[in-house]
C-alpha cells in the first residue's frame, strides 16, 4: 500500500470544503452543469475547470461499459494543448479491463486515491491504460470515483509531472468539481441517450413508412436497402422466404451495393448435393433474435452455406441472419453483409430485432400483392389468350396473335405449337414467341426436316398425358441430340416444357415452351402454362377440325362433280353407244376372242385391241372391264382421233383454273375420272406425239399432273387401247412411238372381221333387226330366206357397224311384218344404193307363206310353246296352226 496515501481525516470528510475556488462559485458551477446538453458543452466545461481550478497537467476520463467489464476513455486534456487531445486515437478507441489493480481500487473508494506512477510502472502486469498513456513523463496520478447518484459510472484522473504541484486545496478541488462533472456526463449521456433512440425510432418510423408505402418488390428492395442503412451499417442484403413451396436457397431477394451480388468462390470444392446445407438458414429460423458469423469461419464449416459464402469474394467479411416473425409465424430470415469485421454491434442488433416483424409484414405485404397481380395478369393473359383465338380464323391468324399476346411474357423464352404430322389436318410447327437469337425459326424445329433418323424424342411427346419438364442436360444424357434440341442448347435453351393436348382421347399434338432457366424456376410456372395450353389448344383442335371437315368438303365436292361428270358421261355413253348386254357371235374366231377376254380380265395388265373399223373393239374393252375386279366403277372412254390437238391434253389430263385462256374452271380429266377403274383410249393411233409422251409417263410413272398444276396426281387406272391402224407398221414409219407400243401392247387381241365370220351374220342380223323393232314398236323383225342369203353373200366392208346400220334402215322401211328387202351398195354410180327387187310380184300369201317356214326353220318346226314360232310371229298357236294348215306348209319344213 506504498502507493497509496489518503489524505489527512478532515480532507476526507470534507472539512476542506470552505476552500474558495478562484473566479468559480458552487452556484456558477452548478448553472452550468444543469445548461449542459451536448458533448462539446461539457468538453467546454471541463476544460474551464481544468484550466481555472487545478494545476494538474492531464486530465482523462473513463467510463465503464455496459458489460461492466471493461473501460473506455470518455474525456482526455492535455494543458499543453490547452484543448481536449482529438488526436489521442489510440486511447480514446481503446477498452480496457476493469479489474486492472488501479481502475477498480480507484472506483470502489469514495475518496480521491492517489497513484505513484513510477512505482505503477514496476507491476508485473501493468495495467494498459498506463502503458498507453502518451505522456511518459507524468509521475504522480490522483484518481476520483464518479458516481450518477445511483452507481459509480466510472472515475475522473489528474496527471502530474510534478508531484510537488499536488496540495490539500487541489485535493479539495477535485472532491468538490468530481460530482459536478459527474453529473454533467450523465445529463449528457442522458440526453445522447435519447437522441439516440429518438434517432432509432425516426429511423424505424421511416424504415416501416418505406416498407409500407412500397407496393412492388422492387420498392420493397429500395426501402429495405434505404431504411434499413438508418439502423446499421451494412453493403448487402438478402431475404429468404420460410415457404414449402419456394427454393430456400433461391433468395427472393438480394442486393448488394454497387451490384456487388455474385464473385467467384475461391474456396475448396463443395462435395454437397444441389440443395447445399441449410443448417445454418434452419437455425435462423428456429433462433429467437439476430445472430452474427464471420464469413471466414464459415468457410472452414464441412458443408459450407454456399448461399453465403459465395459472396466472400465481394470483400464481404460478416454475415447478420435474423428470423422475421409475423404473428408467431416464421415468414423468412434476413440476411446483411459487411464488408468490416466489426459490423453489427448489439445496439445494432436490438434495432434489427424491433424492425423485424415490420419487414415481415412488408414481405407478406408484397407477396401478397404479387400474387394478386400474378392473378390480374393471369386473368389478362387467358383473356388475351382467349381473344386472339377467337378472332383467329387460321393457323397465320393465330400465330400473328399469339405473337402479339406474348411479346412481354417472360416466365419462358420461346414457344411453338406442334401438331404429329401423323393426325389429319396436321400444320407446319407453328412460333407463337421469339427472342431476339430466334432459337426457333418460322417452321419451328430447325434441323428436324434435316435429321434421316427416327426422332425418339419427338414420339415419345405422343406418350405424355401431363405438362413435363425437360432437363436438356439430364434429359438426353448419353443420347444423341435430335439436331434442332441441339440447335436449343447451343443457343442457352436449358428447359423444355412440353404440355400434350389430345382430341378424343388421340394425341394431337404439344405446346413446346423453351426456356434458358432450370426447371425448378419453370415449376412455379406449369399451372399457367397449362390454362394457356388450354385455350390455344381447343382453337388448335378445331382448326385441325375444320381443315379435316374442309378437306372432307372438297373430297366430297370432287366425288360429287366427279360423280356427275361420270353421270353426264355414262348418260351419253347411254344416248350415243350401243346398248349391248352381250357380244353375239358363236363362231370359231369369237370364241377364241371370248378366251383370250376371259384370261386378261382377271388381271390389270394392259391390253391393245386390233381390228377394222366396225369390228366391236369397244364392245371387247367393255366385256374386260365388266368382267374384271374393276367394274365396280364405269369405264372411262376417250377417242383419240376425235379430239382437237390443242384440246387433247386437258381432256385426258385436266386442267387447273386460269391455266389457259378459257380456262375459267377446274377440270378432272379422263384419266383422274377413272381413277380405280379402266380407260378406254379408241383410235390409240391417232394421238400426237408429244401427247405420247405424256401418256407414256402416266403409264409407267401411275402419275399425272393437270395443266397449271404445281403437284403430281397418284393414279391407278387400267389402259385398254384400240386402233384400227397397224401400229406395228406405223412405230416402223416413226409416227408412233415404239416404248409406248410395247408398254401397250402387252395383251393384244385381234377381232375379226365380219367376212371372215360369215356364219355369224344371221344371228348378228335377227339381234339388231329385233333390238330395233323393239326401239320402234313395230313388228317386222324377220328376214326372208333370200335377203339373209344375199347378207351373207355380201363382204360388209364396214363389219359389224355396217350391218347394223343396214338392218335398222331395212327396218324403218320395211311396212309388213318380214324384211323382204335389204339395202346394199348397188353397182351403179359411187355411192348409190339400189333396192332388191323381184322381177315377179307376190302375193301376200306367198310372202305370209315364205316368212313363217323360214321361222318354222329357225325353230326347228317347234310351232307353240316357249322359243316356238307362235312366239316368234307374236300369234296364237291355234292362229298359226290354221295359217299352215291354209297356206299348205307341211311337216318336216325344218
Amino acid at each position: 500500500m506504498s502507493v497509496l496515501r489518503a489524505l489527512n481525516k478532515d480532507l476526507i470528510i470534507g472539512k476542506s470544503a470552505n476552500f474558495a475556488l478562484p473566479a468559480l462559485g458552487a452556484g456558477a458551477l452548478e448553472l452550468n452543469v444543469f445548461a449542459i446538453r451536448t458533448r462539446q458543452e461539457l468538453n467546454d466545461f471541463i476544460c474551464r475547470i481544468a484550466n481555472e481550478c487545478s494545476c494538474m497537467d492531464t486530465m482523462f476520463i473513463n467510463l465503464v461499459d455496459e458489460d461492466s467489464q471493461s473501460h473506455s476513455t470518455y474525456f482526455y486534456y492535455s494543458r499543453e494543448a490547452q484543448k481536449v487531445d482529438a488526436s489521442f486515437g489510440k486511447v480514446l478507441d481503446s477498452a480496457y479491463p476493469v479489474y486492472d489493480g488501479l481502475f477498480d481500487v480507484t472506483l470502489k473508494n469514495d475518496f480521491p486515491v492517489i497513484w505513484n506512477l513510477d512505482e505503477v510502472r514496476q507491476w508485473e502486469n501493468i495495467p494498459q491504460r498506463v502503458l498507453n498513456c502518451n505522456e511518459p513523463d507524468l509521475t504522480m496520478l490522483v484518481g476520483l470515483s464518479l458516481s450518477d447518484g445511483v452507481r459509480k459510472i466510472g472515475n475522473m484522473y489528474w496527471g502530474y509531472k510534478n508531484p510537488g504541484a499536488l496540495s490539500n486545496e487541489e485535493m479539495d478541488t477535485m472532491r468538490r468539481v468530481g460530482p459536478y462533472i459527474a453529473s454533467a456526463i450523465t445529463m449528457v449521456r442522458d440526453w445522447e441517450e435519447t437522441l439516440r433512440k429518438v434517432k432509432e425510432n425516426e429511423a424505424i418510423i421511416s424504415l416501416v413508412n418505406g416498407l409500407f408505402a412500397a407496393n412492388t418488390k422492387t420498392a420493397l428492395i429500395a426501402a429495405l436497402n434505404s431504411g434499413l442503412k438508418g439502423l446499421t451499417d451494412f453493403n448487402g442484403l438478402m431475404v429468404i422466404l420460410n415457404d414449402p413451396q419456394e427454393d430456400p436457397l433461391n433468395p427472393y431477394i438480394t442486393y448488394f451495393d454497387n451490384n456487388n451480388r455474385f464473385s467467384q468462390d475461391d474456396g475448396p470444392l463443395d462435395p454437397r448435393p444441389k440443395k447445399g446445407d441449410l443448417k445454418i438458414l434452419k437455425n435462423v429460423f428456429a433462433g429467437d433474435g439476430p445472430a452474427t458469423w464471420m464469413i471466414n469461419d464459415l468457410m472452414k464449416m464441412p458443408t459450407r452455406p454456399d448461399f453465403i459464402t459465395k459472396h466472400r469474394g465481394s470483400k464481404m467479411k460478416k454475415v447478420m441472419g435474423m428470423p422475421l416473425h409475423d404473428k408467431g409465424d416464421i415468414k423468412g430470415a434476413l440476411f446483411l453483409f459487411s464488408e468490416k469485421p466489426g459490423g453489427f454491434n448489439d445496439t445494432d442488433l436490438k434495432l434489427l430485432e424491433r424492425a423485424g416483424q415490420q419487414i415481415a409484414k412488408a414481405v407478406t405485404n408484397i407477396r401478397y400483392l404479387e400474387e394478386i397481380r400474378k392473378k390480374d395478369d393471369e386473368r389478362s393473359l387467358f383473356m388475351a389468350i382467349g381473344k386472339a383465338v377467337s378472332s383467329a380464323k387460321n393457323e397465320e391468324q393465330l400465330q400473328l396473335a399469339l405473337t402479339k399476346v406474348f411479346a412481354e411474357v417472360n416466365f419462358f423464352d420461346e414457344g411453338l405449337i406442334y401438331s404429329h404430322p401423323s393426325v389429319s389436318g396436321s400444320f407446319l410447327p407453328l412460333v407463337f414467341k421469339q427472342t431476339s437469337s430466334k432459337v426457333l425459326n418460322d417452321n419451328g424445329l430447325r434441323g428436324f426436316e434435316e435429321s434421316e433418323e427416327p426422332d425418339h424424342f419427338l414420339e415419345s411427346i405422343k406418350k405424355l398425358k401431363d405438362i413435363t419438364i425437360f432437363d436438356i442436360d439430364n434429359h438426353f444424357l448419353g443420347q444423341r441430340l435430335p439436331a434442332y434440341v441441339a440447335h436449343w442448347k447451343a443457343n442457352h435453351i436449358r428447359s423444355i416444357v412440353t404440355a400434350p393436348f389430345s382430341d378424343g382421347g388421340v394425341a394431337v399434338g404439344a405446346v413446346f415452351f423453351l426456356s434458358a432457366e432450370s426447371g425448378d424456376t419453370l415449376e412455379q410456372s406449369l399451372g399457367l402454362m397449362n390454362g394457356i395450353v388450354a385455350q390455344v389448344s381447343t382453337s388448335v383442335i378445331n382448326f385441325m377440325t375444320n381443315e379435316r371437315l374442309t378437306n372432307k368438303l372438297i373430297e366430297i365436292n370432287n366425288s360429287k362433280g366427279q360423280l356427275e361428270i361420270q353421270n353426264k358421261y355414262l348418260q351419253e355413253e347411254i344416248h350415243t353407244t350401243y346398248n349391248y348386254s352381250e357380244i353375239v357371235g358363236a363362231s370359231a374366231q369369237m370364241r377364241e376372242v371370248f378366251y383370250m377376254v376371259s384370261q386378261v380380265s382377271k388381271t390389270s395388265s394392259s391390253v391393245l385391241i386390233l381390228g377394222e373399223t366396225g369390228t366391236g373393239k369397244e364392245l371387247i374393252a367393255r366385256a374386260i372391264h365388266n368382267t374384271s375386279q374393276r367394274k365396280g366403277k364405269i369405264m372411262v372412254k376417250v377417242n383419240c382421233g376425235a379430239l382437237p390437238p390443242n384440246l387433247i391434253e386437258s381432256e385426258l389430263f385436266g386442267h387447273e383454273r386460269g391455266s389457259f385462256t378459257g380456262a375459267t374452271d377446274r377440270r378432272i380429266g379422263k384419266f383422274e375420272l377413272a381413277n380405280n377403274s379402266t380407260i378406254f383410249l379408241d383410235e390409240i393411233g391417232e394421238l400426237p406425239m408429244a401427247l405420247q409422251v405424256k401418256l407414256l409417263r402416266a403409264l409407267q410413272e401411275k402419275e399425272i399432273e393437270r395443266i397449271g398444276g404445281r403437284s403430281s396426281i397418284k393414279i391407278d387406272v387400267r389402259v385398254i387401247a384400240a386402233s384400227n391402224r397397224d401400229l406395228l407398221k406405223e412405230v416402223q414409219q416413226g409416227n408412233f412411238r415404239s416404248d409406248l407400243y410395247f408398254r401397250l401392247n402387252v395383251f393384244p387381241i385381234s377381232l375379226p372381221p365380219l367376212r371372215d365370220r360369215k356364219e355369224d351374220i344371221p344371228v348378228l342380223a335377227n339381234h339388231f333387226a329385233e333390238k330395233y323393232a323393239k326401239r320402234m314398236t313395230v313388228s317386222n323383225g324377220h328376214f326372208t330366206a333370200r335377203v339373209m342369203k344375199q347378207m351373207i353373200a355380201y363382204n360388209w366392208p364396214g363389219n359389224v357397224r355396217e350391218l347394223e346400220h343396214l338392218v335398222e334402215r331395212s327396218v324403218l322401211l320395211t311396212k309388213g311384218r318380214v324384211i323382204s328387202q335389204v339395202y346394199l351398195p348397188g353397182s351403179g354410180a359411187e355411192g348409190e344404193e339400189m333396192p332388191l327387187q323381184n322381177a315377179d310380184v307376190k302375193t301376200l300369201d306367198e310372202i305370209e307363206r315364205e316368212h313363217i317356214v323360214s321361222v318354222l326353220k329357225m325353230v326347228n318346226g317347234k310351232i307353240s310353246g316357249v322359243g316356238g314360232a307362235a312366239e316368234m310371229l307374236k300369234i296364237p298357236a291355234t292362229t298359226l296352226a290354221s295359217k299352215i294348215i291354209r297356206l299348205n306348209i307341211k311337216k318336216g319344213v325344218s
